[in-house]
């Protein structure tokens, strides 16, 4: 036959979606192109028909940038694919095979409308692609590379025009015809001025155009197949020339009779907020009365057509930039050129953007100074009851003090009372002696929170040169001090080792019946601080525990819960802490064999060193 059969892929379900073609155009390698709703691109080579299809690849940012919508297609002469979705335009470069593609802004005046929304694309006699979108704009491209950054050659069809572009023809002439909802427009592309022909020409809304041998435009509508002579369409421009009569703000008049040249620009603060225009027109050629349209770009952007009233009134604007156009038209001629008068609206101080950034930065101030303040608060609420706590402390601290001292003294005074009952004065002598000298050191640290290690070390020797005296030598005692560590500057809590020595020697030596008793104090630097030992060969424990000697059991509980004590209220005071541990040692044959203190002391402050 005459024709020839083609396959095409099957769109009725791509993807899950319900698809179709939209359009198709060939290129100069005679390869089809067909654009589909939800399908991406397709090319068919028509000689042997190998279909490629080219999708969105997230992957590749030369790719087909979306799947979807794809719907006008046009080749240039050099042999490039053009094509529109509603997401922006694209440019397939078949010698590099990289798409191209912008959903940019444009820069023209109304610079954040992005360029979408395409339904139709067509070539000029110089070879430029002009495609149409968001209504009342077209750009022209002639290099896809052009699509890198936003569109430059973008324009505005003048006169006002406001509707969906379906169609986009451009005839032999160069002339441009466009189908909208409302019927067809013929633009020149030298100033972008429009004519419009609608139901007074019998045009309604038109969908797709094409262009006839002899010149005839064919249009398909929505109520059958049109053919337009554009030789028969009126083809001069309105004379109809639009005048401002009055412009007023409440009833102040700010402009009368103005035609032809305008202000720059009129500012008003926001306490101006009723505005009204009344409008009129000049037209030699044409009589009747007039009908005028209007918008206040800003705020809306269709126009409103008002027939013969030449009224408009604005209330309540907000602060921002305004454009109140108008334009009007004799009988059923063009409408004539519309004017523009450009407002600003000051808005109130409380309504800009520094005004809220300061008051944002002083409620973050105010924010900061109340948390600030609060934190100052609650430190001095803790400094308080620190200080307190360390007041009560030293009160308890004094008190403990004031009870051990006593407990101290009284059994140094049994001891000389001892000796002087068996009349023996030689060791009287020496036993006062070395008293005094620990009453003297004792006086001395009563009021002091905290002594040198040295001291206190010196403090301990002459107690139990005292008790070996008072035992008559029944021990033997052993003092060793690890030499890193610097007596002077360790501080220690007055007579906090005493009572365990003493414990030593009234509850462990005292009782031992077989051998000499042995006592070891040794003092050695720690990784926190310094560790004391002190180590008894005494009955140890248990045995103790069955003497029956009530004052031993007294004095031992009496001098153990006020040490106990003192510690805990130095770590609050001096911040030191204490650590305890009591071992019971044992022979070979696991009989008692004595008892080991051992005291940790850690300076929680870092300034206090162990070392020497």
């Amino acid at each position: 036959g005459m024709a020839e059969k083609m396959e095409i892929p099957d769109l009725s379900v791509a993807n899950g979606t319900q698809s179709y073609y939209w359009d198709f155009t060939f290129d100069s390698k005679d390869q089809i192109w067909l654009s589909s709703q939800s399908a991406g691109l397709f090319c068919i080579d028509s000689r042997n028909y190998k279909v490629i299809n080219y999708k969105y690849n997230p992957g590749d940012s030369f790719s087909l940038f979306h799947d979807y919508s794809i719907s006008p297609l046009c080749c240039d002469r050099q042999g490039n694919l053009w094509g529109a979705t509603e997401n922006g335009i694209f440019a397939y470069h078949p010698a590099n095979r990289r798409f191209y593609n912008t959903s940019n802004p444009c820069t023209y005046s109304d610079q954040f409308i992005g360029f979408t929304g395409s339904r139709a694309m067509q070539m000029d006699k110089e070879g430029n692609i002009w495609v149409t979108a968001n209504a009342d704009r077209v750009a022209r491209l002639s290099r896809p590379e052009e699509l890198l950054s936003p569109l430059q050659h973008v324009m505005h069809i003048e006169n006002g025009y406001s509707g969906q572009i379906r169609g986009f023809l451009i005839d032999k002439g160069g002339q441009f015809y466009f189908s909208t909802d409302r019927g067809l427009m013929r633009m020149n592309a030298s100033d972008m001025r429009a004519l419009h022909f609608g139901e007074d020409y019998g045009i309604k809304k038109l969908n797709k155009l094409s262009c006839g041998k002899n010149g005839s435009i064919y249009a398909a509508g929505e109520e059958g197949y049109s053919v337009i002579d554009p030789n028969k369409l009126n083809t001069h421009y309105s004379s109809t020339i639009s005048i401002l009569s009055k412009f007023k703000i409440f009833d102040s008049l700010v402009l009368e009779n103005i035609s032809g040249v305008y202000p720059e620009e009129i500012q008003l603060n926001y306490r101006q907020n009723f505005l009204s225009f009344e409008m009129s027109s000049s037209d030699l050629q044409s009589t009747g009365p007039a009908d005028f349209a209007y918008r206040l770009r800003g705020l809306e952007d269709d126009w409103v057509k008002s027939g013969q009233r030449n009224y408009a009134a604005y209330t309540n604007l907000s602060g921002g930039e305004y454009e109140f156009q108008f334009m009007a038209r004799r009988g059923n001629g063009q409408w004539g050129k519309y004017v523009t008068i450009s407002l600003i609206v000051i808005p109130p101080f409380w309504e800009t953007l520094w005004f809220w950034l300061i008051a944002i930065m002083s409620f973050l101030l105010l924010v900061y100074w109340v948390y600030r303040y609060r934190i100052d608060q609650i430190r001095k609420e803790e400094e308080l009851k620190s200080e307190f706590a360390r007041q009560i402390a030293e009160i308890e601290m004094k008190a403990l003090k004031a009870q051990m001292n006593p407990h101290f003294l009284f059994n140094a005074l049994n001891a000389i009372k001892y000796y002087v009952l068996r009349q023996d004065k030689e060791k009287a002598a020496d036993y006062l002696t070395d008293f005094s000298r620990l009453i003297r050191l004792v006086l001395n640290n009563s009021n002091k929170g905290q002594i040198p290690l040295r001291e206190e070390i010196e403090a301990l020797e002459l107690y139990i040169k005292i008790e070996q005296l008072r035992f008559d030598n029944s021990f033997h005692y052993e003092m060793m001090v690890d030499q890193t560590i610097d007596l002077e500057n360790f501080l220690i809590t007055p007579m906090i080792i005493q009572p365990y020595v003493e414990n030593a020697i009234w509850h462990g030596l005292m009782h031992k019946r077989d051998g000499v008793g042995k006592m070891l104090i040794r003092f050695d630097r720690t990784p926190e601080g310094i560790c004391c030992v002190v180590e008894d060969n005494g009955i140890g424990r248990v045995k103790a525990a069955e003497v029956k000697s009530k004052s031993a059991q007294r004095e031992k509980s009496m001098g153990m819960t006020i040490n106990h004590n003192r510690m805990n209220i130095s770590k609050t005071l001096h911040e030191t802490e204490f650590r305890l541990r009591i071992e019971d040692l044992y022979n070979e044959v696991s009989e008692s064999a004595g008892t080991r203190i051992v005291l940790q002391i850690n300076p929680l402050r870092t300034e206090q060193s162990s070392f020497a």
